[in-house]
């Protein structure tokens, strides 16, 4: 029996969970910031995508000019057999806030110049190094430069990218929320107005017209209530 009786109450209960009525205000707002919220979303991811791979195509631009120009400085000391400013050239190339390790090696791969602050920022596996072989004016390989660039500066310049659109898209989110209230208001008002003089017909007030005049099928339907409003009138 007590048994029964639980299922009856939970019975009772779940029937006035689901008969739990949501007005048609809440419904329209909750689909436009479900809607508000894809978008800008969308947005956001695209947006982060695309300045993202402009970034990465800066950076590579920038390591390759960098890397290009000090290749020459190199070639031309050594061809000049003037192997002690490659220390000198090694040194100040480090200075860039980006490069944090610079290796000259000779043809056959010895190390004649180096200068690095890898020890000072990251790991040699976080570092991006690039290659270049550099060859005399007759096209023999007469040494080789490795240049390491830091990934900080691109890694911040993420980070405040992604800040950027997070707030970006959080003001668009927060101006579709503020639109979507004030078009829940003009567009649900005569609606709400039709309710309440619905409510008074069926009590039998016959004296509440609606003031409603939008070129639209509320505007229709508010001309219609009026009319048979008045027609319910002559026949009393």
């Amino acid at each position: 029996m007590l048994e029964y009786l639980q299922k009856l109450v939970l019975k009772n209960y779940l029937k006035r969970f689901f008969q739990f009525r949501i007005s048609l205000t809440l419904k329209f707002i909750l689909a436009m910031f479900f809607l508000i919220l894809i978008c800008s979303g969308t947005f956001g991811y695209f947006f982060v995508a695309r300045e993202m791979t402009l970034l990465k195509k800066q950076v590579v631009a920038y390591r390759e000019l960098i890397s290009n120009n000090f290749k020459l400085l190199v070639q031309q000391a050594i061809e000049t057999s003037n192997k002690d400013l490659l220390p000198q050239l090694a040194k100040r190339l480090i200075e860039d806030e980006n490069i944090v390790l610079c290796n000259i090696l000779d043809h056959n791969e010895n190390k004649i110049a180096n200068a690095s602050r890898l020890g000072s920022f990251h790991s040699a596996k976080s570092v991006h190094f690039i290659r270049k072989s550099i060859e005399s004016k007759e096209g023999m390989k007469i040494g080789t430069l490795q240049i390491g660039f830091s990934p900080e500066k691109v890694e911040d310049r993420i980070e405040e990218l992604k800040k950027d659109i997070f707030f970006v898209t959080l003001g668009i989110f927060g101006v579709g929320i503020l639109f979507t209230l004030i078009l829940t208001r003009i567009l649900l008002t005569p609606i709400e107005k039709l309710t309440k003089a619905i409510e008074d017909v069926t009590k039998g007030e016959l004296t509440h017209t609606l003031d409603i005049s939008s070129s639209d099928e509320i505007g229709d339907l508010a001309k219609a209530f009026n009319q048979m409003i008045q027609q319910l009138k002559e026949s009393r």
